[in-house]
């Protein structure tokens, strides 16, 4: 027998072969300082495109566009700002989309901390009352602790 699962949505209910796959959220940099958030793969889950759109921009605030996947079946929704992490709220309370089944990717964050010249090696190290060789990457103001150290860790 072959793989399949069944969704139910409301009074709709649909049998798929194969497995379930995911919704996919992704937030990327656009111009500038701006942040675009992109959300595909709803339609397993029965949700209309346009309505969903329609939705976002009133939750959020912000502007929404619908486009189709390049390539591929389906549409996408592109939303305006980083609310990468309300989107996946909004998608398992309002929704009904368990946890298991959105991937969230952000490239913003790899990117801020390039965008401050530090790499994998790059470690900021706090003059504290921490044991020698203790490090952090959390903030340093309004913590008490002395202004941080930049040094590369091969020169450890």
């Amino acid at each position: 027998m072959q793989a399949h699962h069944k969704v139910t949505r409301g009074g709709d209910s649909v049998i798929r072969k194969g497995a379930v796959k995911p919704i996919h959220i992704l937030t990327e940099r656009r111009q500038g300082n701006k942040k675009m958030t992109k959300l595909s793969g709803f339609e397993i889950f029965l949700m209309d495109a346009e309505s969903l759109a329609s939705e976002l921009q009133k939750k959020f605030a912000c502007s929404t566009t619908v486009a189709e996947l390049p390539g591929k079946k389906g549409h996408e929704v592109l939303v305006q700002g980083g609310v990468i992490d309300h989107l996946a709220k909004h998608l398992m309370d309002q929704y009904g989309v368990p946890k298991r089944y959105i991937e969230v990717l952000d490239k913003t964050r790899r990117e801020w901390w390039l965008s401050m010249g530090c790499n994998f090696f790059n470690i900021m190290h706090f003059h504290d009352s921490r044991p020698p060789g203790s490090w952090s990457l959390g903030s340093w103001r309004g913590h008490g602790l002395k202004k941080p150290i930049f040094f590369n860790k091969e020169a450890v």
